[in-house]
């Protein structure tokens, strides 16, 4: 039915004559002070197309000021607007009027300022010129009172030269400081450039810009951010925006606004702070200093304390983490990791495609799930990422590391006693595993180990959560084991062998899902330590009420998994 209504209505708007009286001159002055839209304060109508060509004194410069009542509908999420809408367009580009007017009504204007909706009023307007275009849309269904715009103009002024202010960021415990674009909250000038200088009295801190809003016209307008001692050099524009960046080793930052000579747009807003180390950098151990992870373990000292060089992280011991967890809580229905809290987590690759998940479990082995590759092969195209936590950034902006697998060797038993059986498959790598602070190995279990049931363990993945943008993190949660007969009986009968493990919780809500394949089942040994007791493998849907999530059995694979890396020596 809903789908039938949706017609009529799409016939009932194809059908609207949209009146010629709605194309308006308004010619500013002592009769006309305003412009408003039908009906105000009372509710406009359905199908409003008009638009407003406002033109005043010839050298003079036109404001647009909103009144405080402004009741214009808007979408679900806040600021969008895909109903009602106003709309100014700064007609200053020289053939940017005649554009203007060959487009037909509501259609949308080449670098507009708007669209605006909602019921808070707009920010004023100030044109660059005595002429603007204001157009109001709205469609079919809600109305608010509308909008009352008055209309004002001045001599132009040229704008006042550029004073450079200098921002000192004495220490990361300080509140941000700002730095905005010329004129703001109004729109930036036409024709007109600004510098920025930004100083750090603390070097070893990370110099943080946040945008709180980055509003630039689509032509040449941009900003240029120089670390002045480094060559250093980032542009920022309309398509390619700020949004954070972290400088490090950064005493003195450059940042160029340029504008060219038509469309202005709202500008910036950007904070400026300290951190004590960058988002891909770890911290000695004392607190008071920074390394890059790619600086682990490589003979070189970096930190005072040597912790960079500490053998806890360079030769580590199985399943023990170094950055700390999340407890249990509420993948499905699970939480984003502490940022490399799970050191052993591997993401598989085939060229550039995100794959399944898997474990370190030694210094050239990974352990995946068969199910994840067809068979036995080469790996040619095949990589890990190993140390990951956002796989959407290069493993460098991640402080993680991607290398080639040379050899896949899968259980030869997969897929017996019973469908999924024995899935278990080993990646050997090109090149050692670099272990340091945030790559560990996950400890194996001894051949014909089990988890009781009730036993609390954890599975993690980059998979489905089944949630609205989950996003491109690491997440977790903790399960249950549940008692193997009992999940035979109650979820899957005949399905489930000796070679498998079930768990999860009765309610449903907490489980892996696709594209969690081949990743850890994780259990506490009881000494602080973690053993890879199982692997990411099956089960009908995820997180379902009653119907377990289903592991891939390690303790029935120790032996395989010891005679393969010893039948396949390191290159």
């Amino acid at each position: 039915m809903r789908a039938i209504v949706a017609s009529v209505l799409l016939v009932l708007a194809a059908s609207v004559q949209i009146d010629a009286a709605c194309i308006r001159n308004a010619t500013v002055g002592p009769d006309v002070t305003e412009i408003t839209s039908d009906n105000f304060p009372s509710n406009y109508s359905d199908y409003a197309f008009c638009r407003w060509y406002i033109t005043g004194p010839e050298g003079m410069q036109l404001t647009l000021t909103f009144d405080q009542i402004f009741d214009v509908e808007e979408g679900a999420t806040s600021g969008a607007c895909p109903h009602d809408h106003v709309d100014i367009f700064d007609t200053a580009r020289p053939g940017s009027l005649e554009e203007v007017q060959s487009l037909g009504l509501c259609r949308r204007l080449p670098n507009t300022a708007g669209p605006y909706c909602g019921k808070t009023a707009p920010q004023p307007f100030v044109a660059t010129t005595n002429r603007a275009v204001v157009q109001f849309c709205s469609d079919y269904g809600l109305q608010g009172a509308g909008w009352k715009i008055s209309l004002s103009y001045a001599p132009i002024v040229p704008p006042p030269a550029w004073i450079v202010p200098t921002v000192v960021l004495e220490s990361s415990l300080a509140p941000a400081q700002l730095i905005t674009s010329p004129n703001f909250p109004g729109n930036y000038y036409n024709n007109y450039s600004a510098v920025y200088i930004i100083r750090n009295t603390q070097r070893n801190n990370v110099v943080v810009l946040r945008a709180t809003l980055f509003d630039l016209s689509a032509d040449l307008d941009r900003i240029v951010v120089d670390v002045v001692a480094n060559n250093y050099t980032r542009t920022f524009t309309s398509s390619r925006p700020l949004t954070t960046l972290e400088l490090v080793e950064a005493e003195e930052v450059r940042v160029t606004f340029v504008a060219d000579q038509q469309d202005t747009r709202r500008g910036f807003s950007i904070e400026l702070s300290l951190i004590a180390c960058g988002t891909n950098q770890f911290q000695c151990d004392t607190g008071d200093q920074c390394y890059s992870p790619s600086q682990s373990c490589d003979g070189v000292v970096q930190c005072a304390d040597g912790s960079d060089e500490k053998w806890e992280y360079c030769a580590p011991v199985c399943g023990k983490e170094h950055f700390p967890m999340q407890q249990p809580s509420k993948i499905v229905g699970g939480t984003v990791v502490n940022k490399h809290s799970l050191p052993w987590q591997v993401a598989t690759f085939n060229g550039r495609s995100q794959g399944c998940g898997g474990t370190i479990i030694s210094d050239r082995w990974v352990l995946t799930a068969a199910h994840c590759f067809s068979s036995s092969s080469t790996g040619d195209g095949q990589s890990v990422r190993l140390g990951a936590h956002n796989t959407e950034l290069t493993p460098e902006e991640d402080g993680a590391v991607q290398i080639d697998v040379i050899r896949i060797v899968c259980h030869p038993l997969y897929g017996t006693p019973v469908r999924y059986g024995f899935d278990g498959c080993l990646l050997q790598l090109k090149e050692p595993v670099p272990f340091r602070k945030n790559i560990v190995p996950a400890c194996l279990p001894r051949q014909g180990d089990d988890v009781p049931a009730g036993t609390l363990c954890m599975t993690s993945g980059w998979g489905d959560t089944r949630i609205t943008n989950p996003g491109p993190y690491l997440r977790q949660v903790y399960v249950p084991v549940v008692d193997r007969e009992v999940c035979e009986r109650t979820a899957y009968p005949g399905k489930i062998s000796s070679e498998m493990i079930c768990a999860g919780v009765p309610e449903g809500g907490k489980d892996s899902c696709q594209g969690d394949s081949g990743g850890p089942f994780i259990c506490p040994i009881g000494d602080g330590r973690w053993v890879v007791a199982g692997i990411v493998s099956w089960g009908n849907n995820c997180a379902l009420p009653g119907i377990p999530g289903v592991y891939a059995r390690t303790g029935q694979m120790v032996n395989w998994i010891i005679d393969t890396i010893a039948a396949h020596p390191n290159p």
